[in-house]
C-alpha cells in the first residue's frame, strides 16, 4: 500500500510540473520593474510577451503573471496560430482566451 502511495504521488507530482512548465510565460522588455502593490510587471521599450502559441508586442505594456493579463499599449500586434491582428492597444485575458484590440485595428 505504501508502494502505490508513493508512485501516485509521484505521477501527481510530474504532471503538476509538467502543466506548470507548459504554461509559463516569456517575457521581455528594455526596462522592467515589479510592482508589488498591483502584483504587476510594468514594461518599457520593445515589450515581448509569450504564452503558450500567443505573442503580444507592444512599446509599453503591464502584465500579471498571476492572473495572466496583458494590457499594452503603443504599436501593439497579437499573433495566435498563424494569425496577426494589430493595433493602438490590446488587453489580454489569459485564462479566457481572448483579447480586445482598440485603436486602428488590422487583420
Amino acid at each position: 500500500m505504501k508502494r502505490k502511495s508513493i508512485l501516485i504521488f509521484a505521477l501527481l507530482f510530474m504532471l503538476i510540473c509538467s502543466i506548470a512548465s507548459a504554461a509559463r510565460p516569456s517575457v521581455t522588455a528594455d526596462d522592467s520593474y515589479f510592482d508589488p502593490d498591483v502584483g504587476q510587471y510594468i514594461l518599457t521599450g520593445n515589450v515581448v510577451i509569450m504564452i503558450g502559441t500567443r505573442t503580444i508586442t507592444a512599446d509599453s505594456a503591464r502584465f500579471s503573471p498571476i492572473t495572466m493579463e496583458v494590457w499594452g499599449d503603443d504599436g501593439v500586434s497579437f499573433k495566435q496560430d498563424g494569425i496577426t491582428f494589430t493595433g493602438g492597444s490590446v488587453y489580454v485575458k489569459g485564462p479566457a482566451r481572448t483579447a480586445y484590440i482598440k485603436g486602428g485595428s488590422h487583420f
